[in-house]
């Protein structure tokens, strides 16, 4: 997922508050479920079948 793709779905977040998020995140990982391909605001702008793919691509990276 890029960093411009989160910022155009979520307008109200800055670049610094996405790096921090993306930097917590590597340091304490989910336990027991993926992070998604997309945001789900993206995966909706696709259409029909963008929620699956994005899901699909989240567990076959886990």
């Amino acid at each position: 997922m890029q960093a411009e793709e989160v910022l155009r779905d979520y307008p109200t977040l800055t670049r610094p508050q996405l790096e921090a998020a993306v930097a917590y995140a590597r340091v304490t990982p989910k336990q027991g479920r993926p992070y998604p391909a997309r945001t789900v605001k993206s995966a909706l702008r696709q259409g029909r079948g963008g929620l699956e793919r994005a899901f699909a691509a989240a567990h076959d990276g886990a």
